[in-house]
């Protein structure tokens, strides 16, 4: 794939992008009959891990306040930061409906003006 698509006119940045490979290993995979192997790396836990059912459970009654959250989860032991707990909360937040709104323009009569 990886040799298919440098025939093809590819660049080894874009070939690396496009499989996640760096760019270095696709070079060397160019020259030789190998195929790069996917490494399956499991994603590192996280210090929200713990405590995210919790804040589950504090957003489905109605806290969504990340201030309020973060006191809460820090008084049973988080160690964490506020930026992650953002990033957790954020799409379970409700989204504010728009209402419409309904402009008046100021017109001048032409009559008046005489």
């Amino acid at each position: 794939m990886i040799r298919d698509l440098f025939q093809k006119g590819w660049t080894k940045t874009a070939i690396a992008e496009a499989t996640g490979f760096d760019r270095k290993t696709i070079s060397k995979y160019i020259n030789s009959d190998k195929v790069p192997k996917a490494k399956n790396r499991k994603p590192n836990p996280s210090k929200l891990d713990p405590f995210k059912p919790y804040i589950l459970q504090r957003i489905q009654e109605g806290a969504t306040n990340c201030v309020v959250l973060l006191e809460e989860i820090q008084a049973m032991g988080y160690e964490g930061k506020s930026t992650i707990l953002r990033d957790f909360v954020k799409p379970h937040r409700a989204q504010p409906k728009k209402q419409a709104t309904l402009r008046f323009a100021k017109t001048r009569c032409l009559t008046h003006m005489r």
